[in-house]
This record gives structure tokens, sequence and C-alpha cells, in this order.
């Protein structure tokens, strides 16, 4: 497999983790702290000593992991630079779907809601939750200018409506 089919293959992993507008935030915060760590050492012990500093030991071994597979010299900072700015240019260009929520979503339920959005949609999304305590239940969807009610709140207010002409009927 050609090098960049490798990159570009590792790149579309750690973008298919993302779900949260926050996640790709997080991310891209973490990819600035790794190309300043990149040329403010001399060596790849130290690059990996300075990202366990800066970042989570775990997230610190990811990015060390992710960048050791795409080159073996790992200080090579101009490569990993590039490497690192494809990741943060495909992460910006990821489309947001905002969810208004009447309460907090766990993550297994936000983990299940991403992927049915983006199976849906037939690509990578992020989503952008908004919580909206009067919608009572259900939800409210935005994507692209196309706003969908399915809150409990729209179909009272549809049904009270309904009543209303049915009873003057």
């Amino acid at each position: 497999m050609p090098a960049n089919s490798k990159v570009m293959n590792e790149v579309n992993k750690l973008l298919n983790s993302l779900i949260l507008v926050g996640d790709r935030d997080l991310l891209i915060g973490e990819i600035e702290i790794v190309k300043r760590a990149i040329f403010s050492v001399v060596s790849s012990v130290e690059l990996e000593k300075s990202l366990k500093d800066s970042l989570s030991e775990s997230r610190a071994r990811e990015f060390f992991l992710y960048l050791n597979k795409n080159k073996r010299n790992v200080y090579d900072g101009h490569i990993i630079e590039e490497i690192l700015e494809s990741l943060r240019t495909k992460a910006s260009e990821l489309e947001v779907v905002t969810v208004y929520l009447p309460v907090n979503f766990s993550k297994t339920e936000l983990n299940e809601m991403h992927e049915r959005l983006t199976q849906l949609l037939d690509k990578q999304i992020l989503i952008k939750i908004v919580k909206e305590p009067e919608l009572l239940g259900g939800m409210k969807l935005e994507y692209k200018g196309v706003y969908l009610d399915l809150s409990l709140n729209s179909t009272i207010k549809k049904m009270t409506k309904l009543s209303l002409v049915i009873l003057s009927g």
C-alpha cells in the first residue's frame, strides 16, 4: 500500500472517532500542541515525553503511534507537520448536524445517534448538541438549512390545533 494511502487510512480512523463538535475542537487543539512539540525537541524520545507532559498519557501515546506508523523517523518534523495539517483540514471540513434535546444524553446514546445520522446522510458528520428543556421529549434536527421538529412539544401543539378545528367544526 503506498505511504499516502496508509496515511489517509490513519487520518480516516482518527476522523471516525469524532462524534461531537467539541471532539473536533479538542483534536485540533491537540494537533497544535503536537506541532509545537515537534520543533522544540531533538529526538523522538523527547517528543514522546513532551507529548505526555502536554496531553493525557493515552492521547500522547495515540498521537506518537499514529505518527510512528506513517514515518520511520518520527522526528522528521516537516513530514509530521504535513500529516497533522492534513488531519486538521479534514476534521475542520466535517459537516455539523445540530441536535436540540430536552435532556442530556449518555455517551452511548450519543454514539448511537451519531452512527444513525452518519448512515442516514452517508457521510461522516459531527453533532452539535443544544439543550432545550421546553421540547418536553423527542428532538429537533438542523442540517444544511433543513429543520426537522420531532419534539413532543411540537406534536402537542399540532394536536391542540387539530382538536380546536374539530371542535369548532
